[in-house]
């Protein structure tokens, strides 16, 4: 139903060409150009949790994203290092990298970086979520993130958009230089599954080649972000400083996903190949043929 908490946006499909958005001042004399993100591609307007249902020219698709982006792009014009712990890391001990307090002290970091008033503020119920005070969240912010802590409020987080922008265009145009599409939401990107090494290769190379620097990647593969054969890393970390009996349950609800993860994988490929394919145990290697394609997706 329209308007409810469970409604779905109306998506058309015809919207397949991308503009860049800049900000009004961007051409302006002297003015640093701000924006330039690519929108108004359908993929970009449906759930996060749908994602991994975009198909490619009827092949299943992977999405790899990078880690902190406005941070690390940040921290590389300040040539400063970021160091290896999560970013969002600021001293409250999160159960996972799902856990909802990690998304509020995320949404913080990065709005104070649009922000030029220093109004910005969490709500008090997100702040109650995360047990501390607005004062307590911008000085354990600020802490772990001095470095660059005379940058929070000035509004340079839309400089660092068209920073994002920039390897956005150049991660594109060399898929586009392969013949392959790659379908961009910002920061993240999907491709067929066969080329998501390739595109995890490319994007570490376009970072490097404009920052100098290196970054992580994240990928979401088809069952809850979860990929075939990786467990969730924050949960299993040697250095896990979960609770006991939280670990316990986290575990198991990994297993629990990983099961059906497994099941939904096994029960695609099964629709999809043909039994030549399916004894091959090489499905990516096997064409695309018109009876296959109407069985519904394929895997490479």
């Amino acid at each position: 139903q329209r308007g409810s908490e469970n409604s779905l946006p109306i998506i058309n499909f015809q919207n397949v060409f991308l503009h860049r958005i800049f900000t009004q001042n961007s051409f302006k004399a002297g003015h640093q150009l701000e924006g330039g993100r690519f929108y108004h591609g359908w993929w970009q307007n449906i759930r996060r949790e749908f994602r991994s249902r975009v198909l490619i020219n009827n092949y299943v698709t992977a999405e790899c994203d990078y880690s902190g982006m406005a941070i690390n792009c940040l921290y590389a014009r300040k040539g400063a290092a970021i160091g290896a712990s999560d970013p969002y890391e600021i001293g409250i001990i999160y159960k996972g990298k799902n856990d909802p307090r990690r998304d509020l002290v995320k949404r913080y970091i990065v709005a104070i970086l649009n922000d030029k008033t220093g109004k910005y503020s969490l709500t008090k119920g997100e702040l109650d979520t995360l047990e501390v005070t607005h004062k307590q969240l911008s000085e354990m912010v600020r802490k772990r993130h001095g470095a660059i802590s005379d940058c929070f409020n000035t509004g340079v987080g839309l400089q660092l958009q068209y920073d994002d922008s920039r390897v956005a265009e150049r991660i594109m145009l060399r898929f586009a230089g392969m013949g392959e599409v790659c379908l961009p939401i910002h920061d993240s990107f999907i491709v067929r599954r066969k080329l998501l090494h390739k595109l995890e290769e490319i994007m570490k190379e376009e970072y490097e080649r404009l920052f100098g620097k290196s970054i992580s990647l994240k990928y979401e593969l088809p069952y809850d972000g979860l990929g075939i054969g990786e467990p969730d890393k924050d949960l299993l970390s040697p250095n896990s400083r979960l609770p006991a009996a939280d670990f316990h349950k986290g575990f198991k609800e990994h297993l629990d996903k990983y099961s059906i993860m497994m099941k939904f994988h096994d029960s695609w490929k099964k629709q999809t190949l043909s039994p030549a394919e399916l004894a091959r145990q090489q499905p990516a290697a096997a064409p695309c043929s018109p009876q296959s394609a109407a069985r519904g997706p394929q895997e490479a």
